[in-house]
């Protein structure tokens, strides 16, 4: 199957989702230097971004995140990197009857794998194919999210209250180096 014949199925998937479709991007699209196809694709990747929807992580994943994602009629999920760390110990629920995955050497588009067929030969395809949606998806409101640091009531440091309070050190060009 040729990538334009492929791409025009994945469109077709598109088309009957009904503008219910949720792009994940996981850490695979950025070890196979695909940053810049994916911001052709995506003008919210960083989450400094006004349209920055947050993380899906499974069960650890912020309530009103979880249901958007897993109740979305079609993922595109981009880079996916399935570990225990990124799955929230493997609580992901997204149904493969709803997801396409691009990966480095192949697809899966619901329960189909496509070996040979990868993100970075069809994304630039699927980018220019799906351009025709941009204006209507740029409307399609993106809840903000913000990752509050909570009052603590004791003297004890939750991971609830740790991880926001880190990650106010943070700052801009930062460069953090860290292992999983």
């Amino acid at each position: 199957m040729s990538r334009t014949m492929f791409s025009t199925k994945i469109m077709e998937l598109v088309d009957d989702a009904k503008q219910d479709v949720v792009i994940l991007v996981d850490a695979c699209a950025i070890r196979h230097d695909l940053r810049e196809e994916v911001n052709d694709l995506l003008t919210a990747v960083s989450e400094e971004h006004e349209r920055y929807g947050g993380i899906y992580i499974g069960s650890v994943t912020h309530p009103s995140i979880k249901e958007r994602v897993e109740s979305a009629n079609l993922i595109l999920s981009i880079g996916a990197l399935k570990s225990d760390f990124n799955t929230g110990m493997f609580t992901y629920h997204i149904p493969a009857r709803h997801t396409i995955e691009l990966h480095s050497d192949h697809t899966l588009v619901r329960y189909a794998k496509f070996p040979g067929i990868g993100m970075k030969l069809l994304l630039p395809k699927l980018t220019e194919r799906l351009s025709k949606y941009q204006e209507v998806a740029s409307r399609i409101p993106v809840p903000h999210y913000k990752l509050d640091v909570p009052k603590e009531s004791d003297d004890q440091i939750s991971h609830a209250y740790f991880w926001p309070r880190v990650g106010k050190f943070f700052r801009k060009q930062d460069i953090i180096v860290a292992e999983t």
